[in-house]
């Protein structure tokens, strides 16, 4: 998704007009991204390929900046150190590009005072943010650009800055109904996708000369509805035949492009990694749950493995050298002489070959109900995997999915041997999704922890608990069940609703669901964290989306307010 400079200028003068004299308390960043924080609004700008852009937040909405994992040192610290304290003095839009300039003046003491500008070029890939002094000399960029890469300019540290090559066409002053269409076909100041659609829609007769020149007017002003035109983002007074209206401003529709961008590229990464390492260990319980079944099938040959151990070390002296197959005699329990048929190794001593049967004997010889019972844990294990994996991706909050993903993986490498680390992860809160209805809270388990956590430690005994019937799936709790039975019925629903999406049944077109009070359901002893069993419960039979009819989705707001309050 791309976007023009008739965008940027929509998005300069909205800016503009809520920020000029706004003082700058602090500024902090990431990699490709800073923030300035200011009394009550905050600037966003970012320079990644894919989210390029810059837009205000909330104090709300710049708490989530956190899970973009910021840093100390680079541009963030140079522009600290340059501008916290200084007062925006003006922004605008240079030369008619994607690019915005932010002068910011900062008093030093005994009437002196110091001139910046922070240069934002929003140019996709080559985007670029670079702080200047008063003489246009770049102090420090967020990306350094070396003679050897590109030639037209260099961006480092105590040169001048030089700004991006500029658009070869037509300037839009001066334009009149006349040349229109030659300023269409090279212009400046709007998008090519723009002036191509509005070319397609002079020669369709949906638009005249007049009313593109009447409309060009004040879209160079930073007037008009913003739409998509394909995969471009523009701004033109009225709806194109080609586009596609976009409710909001440039700054909210910049929010978009820039922070949730970010952040859904964030929560992509994270999905992408949890679901490597459980499907990783989901195969590894696959080669176990293989191992376990072969030992069930050779329980009843291992005692075979034991006797013909026995019969080659009884009769080692009849066995010749490098004997692929040989009859040998052997004695029963009750003294009866038997002739058993053994294969061997020719590569390997008649002992060494005996080792071998007894190696196996001690591999399959075992209590056939305790490996039954083994291979059912194994199992429900893989099952608990299977869940959580599905789970990944149904989960917004991206504190959340850092926390799975880092359990995930806490949980798979050696470092679980270390009693100290071990210890902090255990006094963590498991991970699990909070929902208000009305005066009762909704808990959902996103994992065997989270599960156990919000049956065992967080629900009390009238609580509702609910599972989906003989499914892998998540514990939901309905903490404080509403007294109005017309109010509990809609959250018995919601619960069930939920039980049904945050499980393996997710994609059913309906499925039942068990509910009962917390007081009759109980762990099963050895078993796993989250492995229950209940009583007296009763059954509804529900679909998954059924929740989002009967209680908000949680927005980007509850996020915000989750990470607000964490």
């Amino acid at each position: 998704m791309g976007y023009g400079p008739e965008l940027v200028r929509a998005l300069s003068k909205e800016l503009s007009s809520l920020l000029e004299g706004k003082s700058i308390s602090k500024i902090e960043g990431g990699k490709d991204w800073i923030l300035f924080r200011m009394r009550d609004k905050n600037v966003f700008v970012s320079w990644g390929q894919e989210n390029f852009g810059m837009t205000l937040l909330s104090t709300k909405q710049a708490l989530l900046c956190k899970e973009l994992k910021p840093i100390r040192g680079g541009l963030p610290l140079a522009l600290n150190k340059y501008l916290s304290g200084g007062r925006i003095k003006s922004i605008r839009q240079e030369k008619m590009d994607r690019v915005i300039a932010i002068d910011i003046r900062r008093f030093v003491g005994a009437g002196i005072e110091n001139e910046y500008t922070v240069t934002i070029e929003l140019m996709g890939r080559l985007s670029n943010v670079i702080l200047l002094d008063r003489e246009g000399t770049i102090i420090e960029p967020a990306r350094h650009v070396h003679p050897d890469v590109n030639r037209y300019r260099s961006v480092l540290p105590g040169q001048t800055y030089v700004s991006p090559p500029p658009v070869q066409g037509i300037s839009p002053d001066g334009i009149e109904r006349s040349n229109v269409i030659d300023y269409l076909k090279k212009p400046i100041g709007i998008g090519k996708k723009l002036s191509k659609s509005l070319l397609i829609e002079i020669e369709r007769g949906s638009l005249t000369q007049d009313e593109v020149l009447s409309d060009l007017k004040k879209t160079l002003n930073g007037e008009g509805i913003i739409q998509d035109i394909g995969d471009y983002t523009s701004i033109w007074p009225r709806p194109l035949e080609s586009g596609k209206v976009r409710q909001g401003g440039a700054i909210e529709i910049f929010r978009r492009i820039s922070l949730w961008r970010a952040l859904e590229q964030v929560r992509f990464k994270l999905v992408s990694e949890g679901k490597k390492k459980l499907s990783k260990r989901i195969k590894s319980l696959d080669r176990h749950i293989e191992g376990v079944s072969r030992q069930l099938k050779m329980i009843d040959e291992a005692g075979a493995f034991r006797i013909k151990g026995e019969a080659i070390l009884s009769n080692l002296h009849m066995i010749p050298s490098r004997t692929s197959e040989i009859e040998l005699p052997y004695w029963d329990e009750e003294g009866r002489e038997v002739r058993l048929s053994v294969k061997l190794n020719p590569d390997l001593s008649p002992s060494a070959n005996a080792a071998i049967y007894f190696k196996k004997y001690k591999k399959y010889s075992a209590d056939e109900k305790s490996v039954l019972a083994h291979r059912g844990k194994v199992l429900k294990e893989k099952e608990d995997m299977e869940a959580e994996l599905d789970n990944l991706s149904r989960i917004e909050d991206i504190g959340l999915l850092r926390q799975m993903v880092s359990e995930i993986s806490g949980n798979s490498d050696d470092a679980r041997k270390d009693k100290r680390r071990k210890k902090n992860k255990e006094e963590k809160e498991p991970p699990y999704i909070r929902y208000d209805f009305q005066d009762s809270l909704i808990l959902v388990g996103l994992n065997e922890r989270g599960n156990r956590h919000v049956t065992f430690r967080m629900a009390g005994p009238d609580d509702i608990w609910f599972h989906i019937h003989e499914m892998p799936g998540s514990h939901v709790i309905l903490k404080t069940p509403p007294k109005d039975q017309v109010l509990l019925d809609t959250a018995i629903r919601i619960c069930a609703s939920l039980s049904v999406y945050y499980s393996k049944g997710a994609k059913l077109p309906s499925s039942s669901v068990d509910y009962t009070s917390r007081k009759h359901v109980r762990h099963i002893q050895g078993a796993g964290p989250a492995q229950v069993t209940y009583k007296n419960s009763d059954s509804i039979t529900v679909n998954s989306d059924l929740w989002r009819e009967l209680l908000r989705e949680p927005t980007r707001d509850h996020e915000e307010e989750r990470n607000e309050n964490s």
